[in-house]
This record gives structure tokens, C-alpha cells and sequence, in this order.
């Protein structure tokens, strides 16, 4: 698989919640992997190499039992969670991804900082904006991009879609929905979701606005936007959906 939560509702408005947030400085995207411990978790930063940019990834969470979950910063703008369940019975052993895009696109590239007491975490992500974790468990805490709601993962259920609702403060959000065994935006059948801040919404197939990145063998490594920037991506919008006033 390529990659370019019991029942309760917690809803967090990031906004507020670390509003004096800055973001990390990020510093420059090495061909050398970095990894961090902390605790059971795990912080890795690396260059692709089909694109040049760099992946942040958060791994080692688990919840009561046993199931998994990584999260994945990509400096092409995308946020996904990838969701592994132990038990068979439950979601048929598989991988389950959730995957986001995150506007504006190209600000920088993700970045990680572990706070000097290690109880937090904050991955400043390719639109500038910071998500801020618990150290110790690897819980989301909150973004100051948009609003989070975030489904208790002390038991991770497949129904919950990732544990992961994102609605954007200011700019706009990409939704890929959530699928087994694969990420979402593979499927270029699929339809994908683009919300803005003011709840307008617009559905794009994927091929629409995609594009793959094949290997030197002809392999498909990873897909990316078919617009060069968030102008002309704009552009096509304001053409594909009625009544769409801009990124």
C-alpha cells in the first residue's frame, strides 16, 4: 500500500485551545531519516524520493486493544491516519486509511518538535499550520488550522472512519474519505470532497484533479495534483462548482 476511534464524541476547537501555538522552523529535508523515541512512540522525518518532500510520521499508538495508529504528514499537503485492527472478527485484519489534504499547499514542509518535558508533540504541516499531541499517548489534542473531532480511541471501531473529522477555520480541506487496504485517492473512480471554512462544498472525481507519479519501471509511487498551485486548482473550482468564491 502506497502513502505518497468507546462511542463518545470529544469535539476540540483548536483555535482556542493553542492559539499560542507557533510553528515549528522547519528545517531543511534531509536524505538521511531522522528518528525520534518518545516513550513507545516513534517520529520519523524523511525525504521521498519521488517528489523531494518530506513525511513526518507518528506511529507506536495503540488503543485497549492492540489496534493501531499512524499518522502521516506529507509535504504535499496531505494528512492521513492509517487504522490497524488485531482482531480478524472486527475489520478482516486489514489496513484502513483516512486521508485529508490541507490548503494552502507549499508554505513549508513538515517539521516535528518534542517539547523539553516530552508530554507534548507538535508537527507543524506543509500549510504552515501545527497539530499538537499528547506525548505520552499520541492522542490529537488539537490544530490550529481548523476544528477537530476526534472519536474516543480508547477503542477504535471501523464505523469511526479514523477517529478523525476535520472542518477548516480559514482555507479549505480535502477530503478523501476512508478505505480499506488502500488510500483513497488510488481509486480514480472515487469522488472527493473540497470544503471551505464558510461550509460550501464542491465534489471532484478524483482523476479530475489527480495525477500519478510513476517509477523508472513504470510503477505508480504516488499521485499528485494535476495544478502546478492553489490558483489554478482555484480556478478549476470556481468552473467546476456553482457558486464557489475561491480557496
Amino acid at each position: 500500500m502506497r502513502i505518497a476511534g468507546l462511542t463518545a464524541l470529544v469535539a476540540l476547537q483548536s483555535a482556542v485551545a493553542v492559539a499560542s501555538v507557533d510553528p515549528v522552523v522547519s528545517r531543511p529535508c534531509s536524505d538521511q531519516i531522522e528518528h525520534v523515541a518518545v516513550g513507545h512512540l516513534s517520529l520519523t522525518r524523511k525525504k521521498l524520493r519521488a517528489t523531494g518532500n518530506c513525511l513526518v510520521v507518528l506511529s507506536g499508538f495503540r488503543d485497549e486493544h492492540d489496534n493501531t495508529r499512524s499518522l502521516y504528514w506529507n509535504g504535499n499537503g496531505d494528512f492521513t491516519a492509517i487504522v490497524g485492527w488485531e482482531e480478524e472478527s472486527v475489520a478482516g485484519g486489514y489496513l484502513y486509511v483516512r486521508g485529508f489534504s490541507l490548503f494552502p499547499r507549499g508554505v513549508t514542509q513538515p517539521d516535528f518538535l518534542v517539547s523539553a518535558d516530552r508530554s507534548t508533540l507538535q508537527v507543524t504541516h506543509a500549510n504552515g499550520e501545527v497539530f499538537t499531541l499528547d506525548g505520552k499517548t499520541g492522542r490529537l489534542l488539537a490544530y490550529t488550522g481548523g476544528h477537530l473531532t476526534l472519536a474516543d480511541d480508547r477503542e477504535m471501531k471501523p464505523s469511526d472512519r479514523g477517529g478523525i473529522e476535520m472542518d477548516p477555520h480559514s482555507a479549505l480541506i480535502l477530503d478523501y474519505g476512508w478505505r480499506r487496504a488502500g488510500h483513497p485517492k488510488e481509486l480514480m473512480s472515487r469522488r472527493s470532497l473540497f470544503r471551505k471554512a464558510s461550509g460550501k462544498t464542491c465534489t471532484v472525481t478524483n482523476r479530475e484533479f489527480l495525477k500519478p507519479i510513476l517509477t523508472a519501471e513504470g510503477k505508480v509511487d504516488e499521485y499528485e495534483f494535476r495544478f502546478d498551485n492553489d490558483e489554478v486548482l482555484d480556478s478549476f473550482l470556481r468552473e467546476k462548482c456553482e457558486g464557489w468564491a475561491g480557496i
